[in-house]
């Protein structure tokens, strides 16, 4: 397990906001076993998928990382509902058939930011290779997936459940009246410019269509609607998200 933090979450009678990436490596810095895994305080670990990840890692030697799928889930009233799962990188075998440097290049071209979803990650690998980098704090999984498989670790994958994750009702964990979280957008746009264009060719940046779709997202949601929510707002954001 995780264990306990290792530094204390309150500071002079306030709770620390310290973001995703940091609390992952205080839970890690105080861990102790071999096999880490990290997990979402709202999200659930489905019955037997440690158990069985244990055992196909007992099978492979080589293994560092070890990933399955993850169902998403919504709760309303105490009553849990599956919900349909987008296709993602979890749900793609050619990616886990890929080297690691071919998952790289997948990553570089899609950057999914939910790979790291029910994964278990070998105690050398954060180590030897790189813990989560606390520059985006919000968002730990994709600067980390990169790091390692540009660094040469695959991923693995088994075929069950390993993550059920929570959706929430907002676009990128929004609240009240705001359709979005500006700091996590503002996030996501360094690390594209940090860790994605400087390892892809100019002129590809000019067709990736998801780096375009999310800038024409971006500069709806903040400088067109001001980050109010409204039903011409919806209605707009959800033409964009099929594009």
């Amino acid at each position: 397990g995780l264990g306990i933090p290792a530094e204390p979450l309150f500071r002079s009678g306030r709770i620390c906001d310290t973001g995703t990436s940091a609390n992952c490596n205080r839970g890690i810095k105080a861990s102790h076993g071999e096999w880490i895994r990290v997990i979402g305080g709202d999200d659930l670990i489905p019955e037997r998928a440690l158990e069985i990840q244990i055992a196909y890692i007992s099978q492979h030697d080589d293994i560092r990382i070890l990933t399955g799928y993850c169902v998403n889930f919504k709760e309303e009233d105490g009553i849990m509902t599956q919900l349909p799962s987008p296709k993602k990188i979890d749900t793609n075998p050619r990616f886990y058939e890929s080297t690691a440097q071919e998952q790289y290049q997948y990553l570089l071209r899609l950057y999914d930011f939910g790979i790291t979803d029910g994964t278990l990650i070998h105690r050398s690998i954060y180590r030897d290779v790189t813990m989560y980098d606390e520059n985006y704090s919000l968002i730990e999984d994709l600067p980390f997936c990169l790091t390692v498989t540009k660094a040469g670790i695959k991923y693995h994958y088994v075929d069950t459940p390993t993550m059920l994750y929570r959706i929430h009702d907002s676009v990128v964990h929004s609240n009240g009246e705001k359709i979005a979280n500006q700091r996590i957008w503002d996030i996501r746009r360094r690390i594209i410019c940090d860790m994605i264009k400087p390892n892809i060719p100019w002129y590809a940046i000019l067709i990736r269509k998801k780096i375009i779709v999310d800038n024409i997202i971006y500069w709806f949601i903040f400088n067109v609607f001001h980050n109010k929510r409204s039903l011409k707002s919806r209605a707009i954001l959800a033409i964009l998200y099929k594009l």
